[in-house]
């Protein structure tokens, strides 16, 4: 099994077999039972970011938001050029009534580095969707001068939920 996160070390075959199983239980419904075989696999491969992403997924089924944040955080730590890391970490934050976290946290996801265009556009729809129209804004307005930008304008001009920040974005060039 190839990891998401680069080049790491691959999970030995039984490890592989109870990932996959954990994989099927939480395709039939099963988030207690993908649980359980997360938990069989050996300690030096439960940081495998393979285990993390399935984790992740069986307590945000379970509604385990601090289990769900702390992977969040250690994905982010190991690869963060995911956006969806920094929005999943973000609805949490939401989830959980911690608004003013959750809109840090989108802050600095934007902050962290240069994002590709469609990433931008995907953070200014969470920024608006979690009631951070000043953050999405700035998401749209980070593509300025870079090749692309003018989609991300067309799209985010074209997109309903962005439309509090419509008359905002027209003055972009």
């Amino acid at each position: 099994m190839t990891s998401i996160i680069g080049i790491m070390k691959r999970l030995d075959e039984s490890d592989a077999k109870r990932l996959e199983a954990a994989g099927a239980w939480l395709h039939l419904g099963n988030a207690l039972e993908a649980n359980k075989e997360l938990d069989e696999i050996t300690a030096g491969h439960r940081s495998h970011p393979d285990v993390l992403v399935l984790r992740l997924e069986v307590y945000c089924r379970l509604e385990k938001w601090e289990g769900a944040l702390h992977i969040l955080n250690a994905l982010i730590a190991h690869k963060r050029d995911r956006i969806t890391f920094w929005i999943q970490k973000s609805q949490i934050l939401h989830k959980q009534g911690r608004i003013s976290d959750s809109h840090e946290n989108l802050r600095l996801a934007r902050e962290s580095r240069p994002w590709p265009i469609d990433d931008l556009f995907d953070l200014a729809i969470e920024a608006q969707k979690l009631g951070s129209p000043k953050e999405a804004f700035a998401c749209v307005q980070d593509g300025v001068g870079r090749p692309g930008f003018q989609q991300l304008k067309n799209l985010a001009l074209a997109t309903d939920s962005l439309s509090a920040i419509h008359l905002q974005i027209k003055t972009l060039d």
